[in-house]
């Protein structure tokens, strides 16, 4: 336990230990660390003391990287996601990463490390069909190595949906409750006819209640 403790400047490859941030579900002390590639990762004590942690993930993305064009996915659609996802969780040159992984999205060992253990999780996309978190507070976990279970997480964290349903599971769609019913904000848009600039407008501009945006009639020019 003591040397649990006294972390702070540790290197383990890539890593440099900062600070204890708590305990995981073991009780095993977790450490956060500043990545060489500049981004921040939490770690076992355990792990960085005997060096078993290389990096955030990047280094694992790099390697990944070698190993994704040797099997001959790169050009499938399966392929493509897998690399989209890594790139912008784990590659601070990626267009995306600032939506990601500088927000804290990561994509768990199993997956960053084998682009054949994701597609064997996921299986393969069919037509029309996009990869979405389940919790967008959660990374891409597949819920079963033990990066995922040192986090606390038993269940992959990812299913197919269509695009229309990823677009209502965005961190940035408003989530409205009326009588109890909560629904997407493009959900209200699209049952009540009203269209979801209306609504936004509403809610976010003028400040009104749930109530109110939602019950609202739209006044036509005519009417105005």
């Amino acid at each position: 336990m003591a040397r649990s403790l006294k972390l702070r400047g540790a290197v383990s490859h890539r890593l440099v230990a900062t600070h204890c941030v708590g305990k995981d579900h073991t009780g095993e002390y977790l450490w956060q660390c500043v990545c060489t590639c500049g981004k921040r990762h939490v770690a076992k004590a355990g792990h960085i003391a005997n060096k078993q942690v290389r990096s955030c993930g990047c280094l694992l993305a790099e390697e990944a990287s070698k190993r994704f064009r040797q099997h001959g996915e790169s050009k499938t659609r399966e392929g493509v996601r897998w690399f989209t996802m890594v790139a912008r969780c784990h590659r601070p040159g990626s267009s995306a990463y600032h939506k990601y992984g500088a927000k804290g999205v990561w994509v768990c060992d199993r997956w960053l490390n084998s682009v054949v253990a994701f597609i064997e999780d996921i299986g393969r996309i069919p037509d029309g069909m996009e990869l979405d978190r389940r919790d967008n507070s959660l990374g891409y976990c597949c819920g079963k190595c033990d990066d995922c279970h040192g986090r606390g997480i038993f269940t992959c964290n990812c299913r197919l949906v269509t695009s229309k349903t990823n677009q209502r599971n965005r961190t940035d769609n408003h989530l409205i409750t009326l009588d109890e019913d909560t629904k997407a904000l493009a959900e209200w848009a699209e049952l009540l006819g009203i269209n979801r600039s209306t609504l936004r407008y509403r809610l976010v501009k003028l400040g009104w209640s749930p109530e109110k945006t939602l019950t609202t009639p739209v006044r036509t020019k005519k009417e105005a």
